[in-house]
């Protein structure tokens, strides 16, 4: 959730605004947005390294990492066969950090959507921490089945309990996903992932 005014942004607006948005939109979105709200911390670091301790991956692609700072703490701890860590981050601003680690990359599509561009083909793993909520669910469909190569998704939302529906109606967020954890789980349930218990 964004702490902030509820002036500095109308986020129903960008909610009614998305489906008409060019990419350069979202683009420059992202960068008012940066300029508003810097620090964008949502990710249990605890969770995602029980998840990679179960699955070890090579190389973990992550949707929306922001400005890195998850894939720096998990790659800091991992000596095991990860070999790779790429953040694919639409914020141009977000993105332009660098971690001190090699293994690590961080990318800004200035193009096009990451739904459209296979960015996510070599990666073994995917994590998306707060991410999925602000992409349509379409968009999310795309993502997961264009990654062929992954064995395992890390997936973290602030969605609905009980895996209904989320409404977004007021919500101080950029948050925009349609369904719930029920849509999800058998969605990527039907592309042969199993679901493993949070910890």
């Amino acid at each position: 959730m964004i702490n902030a005014p509820a002036t500095a942004f109308d986020f129903d607006l960008w909610r009614a605004n998305y489906d008409s948005m060019t990419y350069q939109d979202h683009l420059d979105t992202y960068s008012e947005l940066w300029k508003l709200y810097p620090v964008q911390q949502h990710f249990d670091a605890e969770a995602c390294r029980r998840f990679l301790d179960a699955v070890l991956p090579v190389h973990v692609t992550e949707i929306g990492g922001w400005d890195g700072e998850l894939a720096g703490l998990m790659l800091k701890e991992r000596t095991d066969a990860l070999r790779g860590w790429t953040n694919v981050e639409i914020c141009r601003e977000a993105a332009e950090p660098l971690l001190p680690d090699v293994r690590y990359i961080s990318v800004c599509n200035t193009r096009e959507f990451i739904w459209d561009h296979p960015h996510i083909f070599g990666a073994d793993t995917l994590v998306m921490s707060h991410s999925a909520e602000h992409m349509r669910w379409l968009q999310l469909q795309r993502i997961f089945t264009i990654g062929t190569m992954l064995r395992a998704v890390y997936l973290a939302s602030p969605l609905p309990e009980d895996g209904s529906a989320p409404d977004w109606n007021h919500y101080p967020g950029t948050h925009i996903l349609e369904v719930g954890w029920d849509a999800i789980g058998a969605f990527l349930g039907g592309l042969g992932f199993r679901q493993m218990d949070a910890p």
